[in-house]
């Protein structure tokens, strides 16, 4: 053979912040563990490896053999360790002092842990923007890794990719490095030999020729089926026997090392990007749609390999508008990044013994991306993620809080843009819970921070489109070409699995976005089905319609009153009808309480049914320990602990019941996990529905339904004389 090629294999290892222990532990044991064991009897083959930093701290934990046997390699010289943000974020997403912050953590801990300072930074989702050079030039990172299609996006190809480029930002230079997107898919899916051929084909007499390949780590046994393939059928070992067997024209380097032996190959301004299936996850469902029919019409006309560098989707941040959830707790990271720099550069920061760094340990947690997005894998739509987030936002919310407010009570009130959206929103706030209030949106309680167990309950999940319901809507087509086909390993961007029957039936969207105090005003025929499936006709405009609003304090009260002027439809044709909701938070107590006036029209009489709805996150629907109860006399209620939620109640069931009892003047819902009693009280007895929500959704595990929270109405008949009101008050406890 004449010629040589020098040859980068990188892989990335991470778990999202909150995921389960077990998860971790399947993923360790079959995966992380097994392919160092693999790599060490091949001392030929050199790689860089990056490990988030929360995934190395659960390692070094739970599995010290494993961590201990990556500290050798590391040690041998066989493995170079790369940095990145400590909790993985999406850099772009986050303040510039926290881009810092997340990069020197995980240096500092690289160099504590295993003796190195990283030189380069894995990019999370490679999500590049060119604001980045300079926040990773001055973390003393000299280069980044990013996909070649990002290259290919700015008219490069073929051999102008066998190397790695400079860029400039602010008179910040860093090196790129373009990563296969075709080794993507044939490691380790394709025959070994098809990675040598596709090196021969670089290979040159000067030894110059540089391919790069870096991916997931987790496609090593972690994804489904690898395993068996990598491991048990042989592929890994296959495959670098195969490698260094021809190690006479294959040289294995660094990405460290390929900068101090090969020279760039230019200076080169990437456009805004990720892979490229992250840029089609991002776009509405429409274009979505749009995009895949456009891609299989030119795949039959054959000409996609020459035009889909030429055929782009969206841009990462657009998840934000995608997903107002996703936005929500951005906007709260934000908030929270604030007070906690701010809690930095205070003169008691000093005197905290520690607190300023807990609050900081806390928000970078909370800035991992995985809840920030959805494509394949589950993300936004897994409930333990979001719910991971915001624990560890209101955890350091709560230190931030604490030091700079001191230990006495206090209630305070903000009218802020908090969400970025050029509209108020209003948010209540004392050392028990946070409100946040939307007038613009129905005046609905968009965040509920219940402090003492860093929780907020209305982390729920809308019901929306989503394009692979498409594939969903064509399951039996879909299965039948599986059985066709037979059992194979295949990328789980091309599989397609079903981890249960029937999710087409499942496929129901919300109207409105879920959240609280989402006002009503329906006819008496409507059911809880109807209602469950969205199947009713709304009589009033106040969903979603704008509220005035206005603030005001008395004592250790804050309040927002807020008032709409709508209408109800009648049989007579519309009448105007008035919602005036007044939001109470006192500061001494882990309570609030919403007082309703509902005035009816001068010129007829109204009856109709009024109802508040609110949607409740509680993780486990099915777990003995969370359930709906009911005041009653002479009956004791214990959660799974021990612990007594209240001294007359009876359950009515667990979380995904269905529910329907009138006469209600009081009920809540128990989690013993989390030691939580939510108690809502009635000053008019209530009619009460309940039921589960539910999404279909896509993860690499197959498509299956996910419980997103559980809804919850209580709503009355009123009837109205002309210009008469109707009083309601209702008080929501949290111990």
């Amino acid at each position: 053979m004449t010629g040589k090629v020098l040859f980068i294999m990188g892989l990335h290892s991470h778990q999202p912040v909150g995921n389960f222990d077990f998860v971790i532990e399947k993923a360790t044991r079959e995966c992380y563990h097994p392919f160092l064991e693999v790599l060490g009897t091949y001392p030929q083959i050199r790689m860089s490896l990056h490990y988030s930093g929360v995934l190395l701290e659960w390692i070094r934990e739970h599995h010290c053999e494993t961590f201990d046997l990556l500290g050798r390699l590391v040690g041998a010289g066989q493995v170079e360790m790369m940095g990145g943000g400590f909790d993985e974020p999406i850099l772009v997403m986050i303040p510039d002092h926290d881009k810092a912050g997340q990069i020197q953590k995980q240096t500092d801990y690289l160099e504590k842990q295993f003796g190195v300072r990283p030189v380069g930074l894995w990019l999370a989702e490679r999500v590049w923007e060119q604001c980045l050079v300079k926040p990773i030039a001055d973390a003393g990172m000299r280069y980044v890794a990013v996909d070649d299609s990002h290259f290919k996006f700015a008219g490069l190809s073929g051999t102008d990719l066998c190397g790695y480029y400079t860029t400039e930002d602010q008179g910040r230079m860093l090196n790129i490095f373009p990563m296969s997107e075709l080794l993507r898919y044939y490691v380790p899916f394709k025959d070994p030999e098809k990675t040598i051929e596709y090196l021969r084909a670089f290979a040159r007499e000067d030894g110059t020729a540089l391919v790069t390949y870096a991916d997931d780590g987790e496609k090593f046994g972690s994804w489904p089926e690898t395993h068996k393939h990598v491991y048990t059928d042989g592929w890994l070992e296959r495959f670098f026997k195969l490698l260094t067997e021809n190690a006479d024209w294959i040289e294995f380097v660094t990405f460290a090392e390929a900068l101090d032996r090969v020279e760039p190959l230019g200076q080169v301004f990437l456009p805004d990007a990720s892979y490229r299936e992250m840029m089609e996850w991002v776009l509405p469902v429409d274009s979505q749609h749009a995009y895949e029919d456009l891609v299989a019409d030119f795949k039959e006309k054959g000409i996609w390999e020459r035009a889909k560098f030429f055929v782009k989707g969206g841009f990462w941040r657009s998840f934000r508008a995608k997903y107002p959830e996703a936005n929500e707790m951005y906007s709260k990271m934000m908030l929270v990044s604030e007070k906690v720099s701010r809690l930095g550069e205070s003169p008691v920061s000093g005197q905290t013994n520690g607190r300023y760094e807990a609050a900081r340990d806390e928000l970078y947690q909370g800035q991992c991306n995985c809840s920030y997005w959805h494509g394949i894998f589950g993300g936004l739509y897994l409930p333990h993620l979001r719910y991971a987030v915001y624990n560890h936002l209101i955890a350091a919310e709560n230190i931030a809080d604490e030091e700079l407010k001191g230990n006495r009570e206090w209630c305070e009130s903000q009218v802020v843009d908090y969400n970025f959206d050029r509209r108020p929103e209003v948010l209540l706030s004392s050392p028990h819970l946070s409100l946040y209030l939307v007038p613009h949106r129905g005046g609905h309680l968009a965040e509920l921070d219940i402090r003492a167990k860093k929780f907020n309950p209305l982390s729920v999940l809308t019901r929306r489109p989503e394009a692979y319901h498409r594939t969903v809507l064509r399951s039996q087509e879909q299965k039948k070409e599986q059985d066709q086909e037979g059992p194979q390993v295949a990328s789980i961007h091309d599989s397609v699995v079903f981890k249960s029957e029937g999710l087409e039936k499942m496929l129901q969207y919300d109207r409105y976005k879920r959240e609280g105090l989402i006002d009503h005003v329906m006819g008496p025929e409507v059911t809880l089905d109807d209602f469950a499936r969205g199947d009713f006709v709304e009589l009033g405009d106040f969903v979603e319609g704008a509220y005035e609003f206005e603030v005001s304090k008395r004592g250790a009260l804050q309040r927002v009153t807020m008032t709409r002027r709508g209408a109800v439809t009648g049989e007579q044709g519309p009448a105007a009808l008035t919602i005036r909701k007044e939001v109470t938070l006192d500061a001494h107590e882990p309570t609030f309480t919403v007082t309703y006036e509902i005035t009816g029209a001068e010129d007829r009489a109204l009856r109709f049914v009024f109802g508040v709805e609110m949607c409740y996150a509680m993780l486990a629907p099915h777990a003995d320990d969370r359930f709906y109860y009911l005041e009653e006399p002479d009956t004791t209620l214990r959660s799974t602990e021990g612990t007594s939620l209240r001294s007359t109640s009876v359950k009515l069931g667990d979380l995904a019941t269905r529910v329907d009892v009138e006469g209600v003047r009081r009920f809540g819902l128990a989690d013993g996990w989390q030691q939580l009693d939510i108690g809502i009280t009635f000053s008019e007895p209530a009619r009460l529905w309940t039921f589960p929500l539910e999404t279909v959704s896509q993860s690499e595990a197959g498509f299956e339904a996910v419980y997103q929270g559980s809804v919850v109405l209580t709503h009355w008949t009123v009837v109205l004389e002309r210009g008469e009101s109707w009083k309601l008050k209702l008080e929501e406890s949290h111990q």
